[in-house]
C-alpha cells in the first residue's frame, strides 16, 4: 500500500477516535448528564478500548496481515458507529429504571454504546505497522511515523468535533458521517467488492438507512444542552404544562397562558417575597441569574408590568426555544442576554433591586 495513503488512515482512524469521544459525552447527556462522573467513565472506557483494540489488533496483524482485514477493520469501525445509537437505546431500556448510582449508569452506557467502536479503530494502528514495516532496520521510524500521523489525526478530531462538527450537525448526524467515512474507506482499503456484498455488508446498510429515520431525541441541540419539550397533563386539569428538559434534568414547567402557573416550590417561595416587598404598581430592576423556561420573569411581566426584568441565558439556544415553543411573547418587555450572568454584571447596567438565582 502507498506509504502517504496508509499515513492517512492511521490519521483518519485517530480522527474518528477522538470524534467518538466527544460525541459521546454529548450523547450520554440526555441520560447521565455531564458529570465528572460521565466524563470519566467515557475517558476510561476510551483508554481501556484503545488497549485492548492495539493487543487484539496485534494479533490479527499478525495472523493475517493485509488491505483486505485492514479494511474491514475500519468498515466494521463504521458499522460500529452507527450502531452505537441503538446500543445507547438498548443501555437505557435497560439500565435506564434500575435504581444504580449515576457513576456506575454512566458507565454502563458508555461501554455498552461505545467500547466497539473505538475497540475497532484503535485495533487500525498494529495492522498499518504490519503492512509498511519491511525491514527491522527501519522499525522505530515506522512505528514512530505511524504513530505521529495517529495522533495528529487524534488532536484534529478533538478541534473539529468540539468547534466545528458537533456545533453544525449535532451528535446524531456526527455519527452518521463518522460511520459513512469509515465504511468507504474500509471498501476503498480493501480493493475488494466482498465488503459490501457480504450479507454483515448489507446489514450494515439497512442499519445505516435505518438510522436516517431513527429520532435524535431533542427537539435542539445547542453547544450546551439536548433541550427536550414534555407534555404534562397529570397536574392541571384541562390544562396541558409543557416541560423544559435540558439533558437529563427538567428545568421548568410551563404553562404558556397562564403566567401565575410556578410549578416549582422555590419560584412560589420568589413570588411570596415579591409581594412582601412590593406591589403591583411599583416600579423595580430585577435580575435573573439563568433563564430556563422564564417562569418567573413571565410572572414578573403579568403582575408587576412596571417592573424591569433582565434574564442573563447563557444559552441562546434556551431563549429561542421558549419563543419556538414554549409560547414567550415575541413583544415581551423581557430582556435577554446570552452571556454568563457573571460577564453581563461586569458589563454595568445596575444596580439591581433584585436579583434571583434561578440557574441550575
Amino acid at each position: 500500500m502507498n506509504k502517504t495513503f496508509l499515513r492517512f488512515v492511521v490519521f483518519f482512524s485517530g480522527f474518528c477516535l477522538m470524534l467518538v469521544q466527544l460525541v459521546s459525552g454529548r450523547a450520554l447527556a440526555p441520560y447521565v448528564g455531564t458529570s465528572i462522573y460521565t466524563w470519566t467513565n467515557i475517558i476510561a472506557t476510551t483508554l481501556f478500548a484503545i488497549v485492548i483494540g492495539y493487543y487484539l489488533g496485534g494479533l490479527l496483524a499478525d495472523k493475517k496481515s493485509g488491505r483486505f482485514t485492514l479494511g474491514a477493520t475500519l468498515a466494521a469501525g463504521g458499522a460500529a458507529a452507527v450502531l452505537s445509537t441503538y446500543l445507547l437505546i438498548m443501555s437505557d431500556q435497560f439500565f435506564g429504571m434500575a435504581n444504580l448510582h449515576i457513576a456506575t449508569r454512566s458507565l454502563f452506557y458508555a461501554f455498552g454504546a461505545f467500547f466497539p467502536v473505538a475497540l475497532l479503530l484503535a485495533a487500525v494502528m498494529p495492522q498499518a505497522v504490519k503492512l509498511e514495516l519491511v525491514d527491522l532496520a527501519h522499525t522505530g521510524r515506522t512505528v514512530g511515523s505511524l504513530s505521529f500521523w495517529n495522533s495528529l489525526g487524534s488532536i484534529a478530531g478533538t478541534a473539529v468535533g468540539g468547534f466545528v462538527l458537533i456545533q453544525a450537525v449535532g451528535t446524531k448526524q456526527a455519527l452518521f458521517l463518522i460511520a459513512v467515512s469509515l465504511m468507504l474507506l474500509g471498501i476503498i482499503v480493501a480493493k475488494s467488492t466482498k465488503l459490501w456484498k457480504s450479507p454483515l455488508g448489507f446489514l450494515a446498510g439497512l442499519v445505516l438507512i435505518g438510522d436516517l429515520f431513527l429520532p435524535s431525541g431533542c427537539v435542539k441541540e445547542t453547544n450546551y444542552y439536548c433541550i427536550r419539550i414534555l407534555k404534562d397533563s397529570t397536574t392541571v386539569p384541562g390544562e396541558t404544562r409543557l416541560i423544559l428538559r435540558l439533558d437529563h434534568l427538567v428545568h421548568s414547567y410551563v404553562l404558556p397562558d397562564d403566567p401565575g402557573n410556578l410549578g416549582y416550590g422555590y419560584e412560589q417561595v420568589y413570588a411570596r417575597l415579591l409581594v412582601m416587598k412590593h406591589t403591583s404598581g411599583d416600579t423595580f430592576k430585577t435580575f435573573f441569574i439563568g433563564g430556563g423556561g422564564y417562569v418567573l420573569p413571565r410572572y414578573l411581566e403579568a403582575y408587576y408590568p412596571n417592573a424591569a426584568v433582565r434574564v442573563a441565558e447563557v444559552d441562546p439556544g434556551v431563549t429561542k426555544i421558549n419563543y419556538e415553543k414554549l409560547g414567550l411573547n415575541p413583544e415581551t418587555k423581557i430582556q435577554s442576554v446570552n452571556l454568563d450572568a457573571r460577564q453581563d454584571l461586569e458589563k454595568g447596567g445596575g444596580p439591581y433591586d433584585l436579583v434571583f438565582g434561578d440557574a441550575f
